[in-house]
């Protein structure tokens, strides 16, 4: 069994106060909604897709830590930062590298579409969907040429290899997909493997310490792991 990592429980500047309500808000609206969604986070970068779009040149289901908060919540957090250096470190490497991250996916889209050998082998892929499944469009009716390829390059990005039948393009993708992410590669590519793998490491860190930091300040305040709703008798 690995041994349980000691953390540093913030202190309050007026003594500690049993069942304190500002350690509540610091576990109850900040560090349980993240030790809820920080694994999400790590489910996706596990398996690659690091859920960029092109639209908005943004990570969908990668997010800044206070992005993942409710309005409360953020301020609950701004005020456990202030208290706790720790969190204040590790919480700002995290957006560091989610910054890192969504600036190496929006390169290793661009050198796509700066690729002739990309879009060529995109429009051999359409042309040989069409011949291959008559009747079938590779898109929508009314899509433009650029949002066919964007779509197809931000697949690329996100490492995706089948997609529900529901997407647009989804009986494309499942015919070409082997094809077109054979395109994954290239200086772009590796620093966006890199930028996948720091993040990865780093939220391998941070789910254990927020455990543990929501364990040692619910035992330091005597206050309840979560809400407690009693019930009018």
């Amino acid at each position: 069994m690995a041994e349980r990592k000691k953390t540093t429980v913030p202190r309050m500047r007026r003594g500690d106060v049993h069942g304190s309500r500002r350690a509540q808000a610091w576990v109850h609206l900040v560090i349980n909604e993240l030790i809820e969604i920080v694994p999400i986070e790590i489910s996706f970068l596990e398996s690659g897709n690091v859920s960029w779009r092109y639209i908005g040149r943004r990570l969908e289901n990668v997010q800044p830590i206070e992005n993942y908060l409710s309005l409360n919540g953020r301020h609950a957090l701004r005020d456990f930062l202030r208290s706790t250096t720790s969190a204040r470190q590790l919480f700002e490497v995290h957006d560091q590298l989610v910054a890192d991250l969504t600036t190496a996916a929006a390169r290793a889209f661009d050198s796509l579409l700066a690729s002739q050998e990309f879009r060529a082998a995109f429009d051999a892929a359409s042309r040989g969907f069409s011949a291959s499944e008559p009747g079938q469009q590779a898109f929508s009716l009314g899509a433009s040429p650029n949002f066919a390829l964007d779509l197809a390059a931000e697949r690329v990005v996100n490492r995706i290899k089948s997609l529900p039948n529901y997407f647009v393009d989804s009986h494309f993708w499942e015919s070409q997909a082997v094809r077109l992410l054979g395109f994954a590669e290239g200086p772009a590519f590796k620093t966006l493997e890199s930028s996948r793998t720091t993040l990865l490491k780093h939220d391998a860190r941070l789910t254990p310490w927020l455990e543990n930091t929501a364990s040692d300040l619910c035992e330091k305040y005597d206050i309840p792991a979560a809400p407690v709703v009693l019930s009018a008798e």
